[in-house]
C-alpha cells in the first residue's frame, strides 16, 4: 500500500462501517490509540449532542460527555499550520438517519501497513463491526468525503460513487455490504465471515484468497468472526475487475 512518508505524496483513510456495537468509551479508545500510532497529539476535539449541538472541549471534558451518554459523536484532530484544513482526523458517528454508524479516520503523516494490521485488530477486539476499508486519497479533505453516505469523491476511476450512495441506510438501500457485496476491493479490508462465502466464478471468496495469489492473504482477528484481508496494491486493478464482473462489487463501474 503506499503510505505517506514512503514517496508517496498520498493521504491515507479509513472507513469503519455499522459501528453501532461499540460505545462510546471504546470508540474514544480506538480514537488515541490511533493517534498514539500516528505519534501525533490531540490538538482539537468537538462532539454533538442529542440536540445535534456542536461543542468544542478538552480532552477531559470529552470524556465527562461520553461517561454520561451526552454524546451523539465526536471528532478528534491533529492540526497544525503546515498542513491544513488537518493533519488527521478521527470521527465517531452514532445514531444518525437509519442507524448508519460509522467511523471515519484520515490521516495525512506516516503510517505504515503493519500499524494500520494491528489498529483494525484492536477494533475489532473491542467489537464486532462489519465491514472497514483503508484506500488512499489524494488529501484528507477527499478522504473525508469519501467515506460518507453520499460517497461524493469517486476512488478508485473504476467506481460509480453513486451506487454506493444507494446501498446505504440513509438511502434506504439494504448495505448488503455487511454480509453478502463488497464495496470494491482495497489493499486492506474489514471483512467477515459471511463476505468469505461470496462466491466468485463458482468459488468462494475465502477458496480464492487462499488459491489465487492475486487475491493476498487473509490475517485473522481476535473476535474469530472478522478478518482482515491485504491485497498486494499492484493487483487492485485485477482483483476488482474479477470480482466486479461475478457481481459481487456494489460500486463498479461496468
Amino acid at each position: 500500500m503506499p503510505l505517506k512518508g514512503q514517496g508517496f505524496n498520498m493521504s491515507i483513510g479509513i472507513a469503519l462501517y455499522h459501528t453501532d456495537n461499540l460505545s462510546g468509551q471504546q470508540a474514544y479508545h480506538l480514537a488515541t490509540l490511533f493517534f498514539k500510532t500516528i505519534n501525533q497529539n490531540i490538538t482539537d476535539i468537538s462532539y454533538s449532542d442529542e440536540s445535534s449541538v456542536y461543542h468544542s472541549v478538552t480532552l477531559d471534558k470529552i470524556k465527562q460527555a461520553i461517561d454520561a451518554k451526552a454524546v451523539k459523536g465526536f471528532r478528534l484532530y491533529s492540526k497544525d499550520e503546515k498542513n491544513p484544513p488537518w493533519l488527521a482526523s478521527f470521527g465517531y458517528t452514532a445514531n444518525v438517519q437509519e442507524y448508519f454508524d460509522y467511523i471515519d479516520i484520515q490521516c495525512d503523516t506516516a503510517i505504515t501497513e503493519n500499524e494500520i494490521v494491528q489498529f483494525l485488530q484492536a477494533a475489532a477486539a473491542l467489537a464486532f463491526i462489519p465491514y472497514g476499508v483503508v484506500y488512499v486519497s489524494d488529501n484528507v479533505v477527499d478522504a473525508y468525503e469519501y467515506v460518507m453516505e453520499e460517497g461524493v469523491i469517486a476512488v478508485p476511476s473504476y467506481e460509480q460513487h453513486f451506487l454506493w450512495r444507494d446501498e446505504t441506510p440513509v438511502f434506504y438501500g439494504s448495505a448488503r455490504y455487511e454480509n453478502s457485496m463488497l464495496r470494491m476491493v482495497y489493499s486492506c479490508n474489514l471483512i467477515n465471515l459471511k463476505h468469505l462465502k461470496i462466491l466468485i466464478d463458482g468459488k468462494t471468496l475465502e477458496d480464492r484468497i487462499c488459491s489465487d495469489e492475486h487475491f493476498g492473504k487473509l490475517i485473522p482477528t481476535s473476535n474469530n468472526e472478522s478478518f482482515i484481508w491485504e491485497v498486494p496494491t499492484e493487483q487492485l486493478e485485477y482483483v476488482n475487475k474479477v470480482c466486479g464482473q461475478a457481481g459481487v462489487l456494489i460500486a463498479w463501474n461496468n
